[in-house]
């Protein structure tokens, strides 16, 4: 059975279970890459140095629960859950995907027939390459260029609702929230930093 957690509460305690999603597992949609027509030269001449990827965006289709609720009070419910970054866990069995995301709008939102069964969010992840860590305890990465030059920049965020951004060097933080243990996401373009850690790495996106 797969479920779905809002910042670590069962998206069903909002009155709506998921019954599809679109954007979750799919790879991600590479940046146009610039480019440029020469009057001289046959077709044009792209930059093929690296590829960039742009935000991952996520559909839900929810379906409500009707506990005694019209949808509009459903959806306000759910709506004020996304406050700011918010966190959402994929479970499947023993497997989790996390993605920090940005509410963006009702994909049907010109709809409004409250007693639809069904409604569609759109959800965005501004940051979708990254590193996904299981820390217990407290937190210490260090990080550092490959090529030994000046580290791009790097989102940590923590996994108690805080986040910060880094360069190179050692990274720690205390928790105070009561929790023993921590999901947390580095993201950036880690493909060209080297991370070290004692915390397990759970997976990576690249692509």
């Amino acid at each position: 059975m797969i479920r779905y957690y809002i910042n670590g509460k069962d998206i069903e305690q909002y009155g709506v279970y998921v019954v599809g999603q679109r954007g979750m597992l799919t790879p991600l949609k590479s940046k146009e890459r610039e480019s440029v027509s020469l009057s001289n030269a046959h077709g044009r001449i792209y930059d093929t140095t690296k590829t960039y990827y742009e935000e991952r965006v996520i559909t839900l289709e929810l379906a409500f629960l009707h506990d005694g609720l019209s949808g509009m009070e459903v959806l306000q419910a759910l709506r004020a859950a996304f406050s700011g970054i918010t966190r959402i866990e994929r479970r499947e069995g023993w497997s989790s995907l996390f993605f920090d995301i940005l509410w963006d709008s009702y994909a049907n939102e010109s709809f409004w027939d409250w007693n639809a069964g069904t409604i569609n969010i759109v959800l965005k992840e501004p940051n979708p390459v990254k590193r996904v860590y299981k820390v217990v305890g407290n937190y210490s990465f260090t990080t550092a260029d490959k090529s030994e030059g000046t580290q791009d920049l790097l989102l940590i965020s923590r996994g108690d609702g805080t986040y910060v951004e880094v360069r190179a060097g050692t990274h720690t933080h205390t928790y105070t929230d009561g929790y023993t243990s921590h999901i947390v996401l580095i993201s950036g373009n880690v493909e060209n930093v080297t991370i070290s850690t004692s915390h397990i790495l759970l997976y990576t996106i690249l692509q």
